[in-house]
């Protein structure tokens, strides 16, 4: 077994009788007996129906005990778990299954549709009577041998856009996950005695790696939400005596003006600190939380690529603007005269490299790196004491309340619209998102009529066609687009010049 499947199958054998992950939503909490029950109980089945080392498993849930089960399973399995939005269509889940070879599918009954492509089954004896497992053809089973995963067998795929706009595939071994949660537990000194409270989604790799293992390695507890609720924050806190969580600004600056967060706040709470990732966290929003909840935020950095680690503000030394230093990762700015340089305030192209930083794409992409430095796309610099501060990006992906969204994705969809010639997505600023998702489209001329119409149609679509945080919150309609020497859309000049 690898040290990721042996830590986290020895965490419930050594606490058999003791407290180690909460269903929010079914107010129950789970001992390291009933989990390691049910992690059998689901390997058995997935065997059943011919998964084995190797398989790759779309996971499209909801936020819930049994998305770790599964995952444990899994990865003891040596499996590979490839997690989607809970919300993305099952055409688009389709698509990419047929694109990639993918076999199985595991959802909740929402899956289940009278124009059937899977065969479906309901897995049972598990935890949960609510799993379904789809697969394309059951008919052909793994020919490999079960075998326990070593360090560098895949655990994970995950979507991402990479340092361009285009979709691109990330595999995280077994080492890597290991590797970025040993660094979280060290970075925030995680005991056993601390329990997070989960409320990013688990198809996000900050929820897996820095919510989810990062605490059970460190033999902490794990209080996992369905989704983030304003008016429900402060009372999750209490009852279950929360000491940290992960979460995005968009979270914190909803629970410092959302009527229901203030209301229900005691004025204490056991919280030691929130940390905040994914973008920007502006001064005044912190400096306002911090003020009405007493609860330090400490800003940190990551990417898919990095297993969500590159940096963290220290515990007792945050510094206000930056994403603080790096954290078990070589960081390095690459500069417009192709330098690779530490030194203060260089401000250039932030690069990584380490042992839970991949070294290439699951489609291997040989440009997303320099020599063996991964090229974020993330512009920054260090300041004289080390720590990292970000400035901008060189990629075109849009960043939605923490969810990095690849414009071509979106435009893929709305482009089989009978009605649209072609579009271009790009970010808009948003005060609670971020940015938002916004379309300019280009209408074949026979549809170049009552606008308001098509504009309707064009949103619904997106509606139906689209995970919900990939959404079109606008529409606009243009004659053409700037464009590249080769015709190609300028997503970054089409930005500046809507702004």
């Amino acid at each position: 077994m690898s040290q990721l499947t042996d830590s986290l199958n020895s965490q419930l054998t050594q606490r058999t009788d003791k407290n180690i992950i909460k269903d929010e939503a079914r107010n129950k909490w789970y001992t390291g007996n009933e989990i390691r029950q049910n992690v059998a109980l689901l390997e058995q089945a997935l065997l059943r129906h011919g998964v084995h080392f190797g398989d790759v498993l779309v996971i499209r849930l909801a936020n819930s005990v049994d998305y770790a089960i599964l995952l444990q399973s899994i990865w003891n399995l040596g499996g590979i778990a490839h997690p989607v939005a809970a919300t993305m269509p099952l055409e688009q889940i389709s698509e990419e299954m047929s694109h990639y070879h993918y076999r199985y599918l595991i959802g909740d009954p929402s899956l289940i549709s009278d124009d059937q492509q899977f065969q479906v089954t309901q897995l049972e004896p598990t935890n949960s009577s609510n799993l379904f497992l789809l697969q394309t053809d059951p008919t052909v089973g793994s020919k490999e041998k079960i075998q326990a995963p070593k360090e560098q067998d895949l655990a994970l795929i995950m979507n991402t856009s990479g340092t361009t706009g285009n979709p691109k595939r990330v595999g995280l071994s077994h080492g890597i996950l290991w590797h970025s949660a040993v660094q979280v537990i060290k970075s925030q000194n995680l005991t056993p005695e601390d329990t997070v409270l989960l409320l990013m989604p688990l198809f996000h790799i900050n929820a897996q790696v820095i919510s989810l293992l990062a605490t059970r390695l460190s033999r902490g507890k794990v209080v996992i939400a369905e989704k983030f609720s304003a008016s429900h924050f402060w009372q999750q806190v209490s009852d279950n005596h929360i000491t940290w969580a992960s979460i995005v600004p968009t979270i914190i600056k909803i629970l410092s003006v959302n009527e229901d967060s203030l209301k229900n706040y005691s004025g204490a709470s056991s919280l030691k600190y929130l940390r905040s990732a994914s973008f920007d966290l502006s001064e005044e929003t912190c400096q306002t939380f911090e003020h009405l909840f007493n609860v330090p935020i400490l800003e940190g950095y990551g990417m898919t690529e990095s297993a969500s680690v590159i940096a963290l503000n220290p515990l007792n030394a945050a510094k206000t603007g930056s994403v603080g230093v790096p954290i078990g990762t070589a960081v390095k700015i690459y500069t417009n005269e192709q330098q690779l340089t530490t030194k203060p305030d260089e401000v250039g192209e932030i690069v990584l490299k380490g042992a839970h930083v991949i070294s290439d794409y699951v489609d291997s992409n040989p440009h997303s790196f320099f020599h063996e430095w991964l090229l974020t796309g993330d512009i920054g610099y260090f300041d004289n004491e080390g720590y990292l501060f970000l400035t901008g990006r060189k990629r075109e992906m849009i960043n939605h309340g923490g969810e990095k969204i690849p414009p071509v994705e979106v435009e893929n969809v709305l482009n089989k619209m009978e009605s649209i010639s072609e579009s271009a997505v790009i970010g808009e600023a948003d005060s609670f998102y971020g940015e938002k998702v916004v379309a300019y489209v280009i209408l074949q001329s026979a549809w170049k009529f009552d606008l308001e119409e098509r504009r309707r149609e064009i949103l619904q679509y997106s509606k139906s066609h689209l995970p919900k945080y990939e959404q079109l919150a606008d529409v606009h309609f243009v004659n053409d687009f700037p464009r590249n020497s080769t015709g190609k859309i300028q997503r970054t000049r089409l930005a500046m010049i809507m702004s």
